[in-house]
């Protein structure tokens, strides 16, 4: 039987849970991307996804939306994917790359949706970034890839 669906987690976050909890929006974005994930390695994003997915499938969650923005390269990337494909359950990676950044993110769209097969348990998302992070030019560009990739009827 299905169990629950979790629609948004930033699984990388895990082992911040409840750190911050009376932050304003502002205070929690400069906390977690301009204090916290500069220093994140690719073994910090294997571990927070990891420990995250688990704690989800702990409570009942078997699919889970893991909104990922904490990119700063291929390996973090590459790391996430590989914590959701090692835990049981089905997953969305969200890939929310160029959070906090004006710049194109559609190459990195089409190399991260090419390595995710899906048929598996493991598929792939794209968070769009709001009016106020790029602009709506940037968005239609990005939406391209995934325009070009998608199924009839989905």
């Amino acid at each position: 039987m299905p169990g629950f669906v979790d629609n948004h987690r930033h699984a990388w976050q895990t082992a911040f849970r409840g750190i911050g909890a009376d932050w304003t929006f502002p205070q929690w974005a400069t906390a977690m991307h301009a204090t916290v994930k500069p220093h994140y390695t690719p073994e910090d994003v294997y571990a927070g996804t990891l420990l995250g997915r688990l704690e989800a499938l702990h409570s009942g969650v078997t699919t889970m939306l893991d909104w990922y923005h904490v990119a700063q390269g291929h390996e973090h990337e590459d790391a996430a994917i590989a914590a959701l494909r090692d835990t049981p359950g089905r997953s969305i990676f969200c890939l929310g790359a160029g959070w906090g950044s004006p710049d194109l993110v559609d190459d990195d769209i089409r190399r991260v949706r090419s390595g995710i097969a899906e048929d598996g348990l493991v598929t792939m998302a794209l968070g769009l970034r709001g009016p106020e992070a790029t602009s709506v030019d940037t968005v239609a560009q990005e939406l391209k890839p995934g325009a070009a990739t998608a199924r009839p009827g989905h």
